[in-house]
Order: structure tokens, then C-alpha cells, then sequence
């Protein structure tokens, strides 16, 4: 490469050895950093257990009660994905519900009603996930 000038010019780092070396590394560890992450996330998830205690759709309206309980040694807040089926396991509408402070070993309940997107005259609840 030259310049205008005639003079040579160098290369961007980044076309270099020196610089696909740097780059590869620094994406390298952001992979282990966020895996790590991941798997301590998934470690807390596992102490959360949640259990549908009951479940009424009733028109457009869903309301769905839950216990949380909390089998790890710290209190934790629980992110619960809850989804609404019609009578035919046909999802209706999904929600997100937190449980915050459930102490360590304890229970808690919760409950939340949800004006749903399509009207039920009847269904279940269940939980797809728990973070």
C-alpha cells in the first residue's frame, strides 16, 4: 500500500496476524463469560420450583394462582412465564409473572389475573419457564 505521497502506508490492525490473534481472543472470552453466566443462571433456576395451584379462564379473562418455592440457601426473585390453553391445549396467550423475596426454603403464592387475547370458556395454565 502507498500513499498519495508515494510513501508506504501501514496496513489496519485488524488485517494483520497480530490483530486477527487479538480479535479471535477477545471474542473467545466474551463466549466463556457469557457460558459461565449462563450456567450460574440456569444453577439459581433449579432452586425454584413453581406449581399451578389453580387456573380459571373465564371469557376473555384468565387468572391463574402459584406457588413458589425457593429450595435454595438465599432468597431469590422469580421470573415465571405462564401460558394460557383453551380446552384443547390450544395456546391462548402467554404471560410473564414475578415472584420477588421468596426467602430461602419458603413458599410463596401468587396470583394474577390477565385480560387474555382471545376469550376462553374453559382451559388450563402452565408454566414453560422459570428464570
Amino acid at each position: 500500500m502507498t500513499s498519495d505521497a508515494g510513501q508506504p502506508t501501514k496496513p489496519p490492525f485488524y488485517t494483520t496476524l497480530p490483530g486477527a490473534l487479538t480479535i479471535i481472543g477477545l471474542l473467545g472470552l466474551v463466549t466463556v463469560v457469557i457460558w459461565l453466566g449462563d450456567r450460574e443462571n440456569r444453577a439459581r433456576a433449579e432452586e425454584m420450583s413453581v406449581d399451578v395451584t389453580a387456573c380459571d379462564l373465564s371469557g376473555s379473562t384468565g387468572t391463574v394462582a402459584l406457588e413458589v418455592r425457593n429450595t435454595g440457601a438465599d432468597t431469590r426473585t422469580a421470573h415465571i412465564q405462564v401460558e394460557y390453553l383453551d380446552a384443547d391445549g390450544v395456546r391462548i396467550d402467554t404471560r410473564s409473572m414475578t415472584a420477588r423475596n421468596v426467602p430461602a426454603g419458603g413458599v410463596v403464592a401468587v396470583e394474577e389475573s390477565a385480560s387474555l387475547d382471545a376469550p376462553a370458556p374453559g382451559g388450563t395454565c402452565r408454566i414453560t419457564s422459570v428464570r
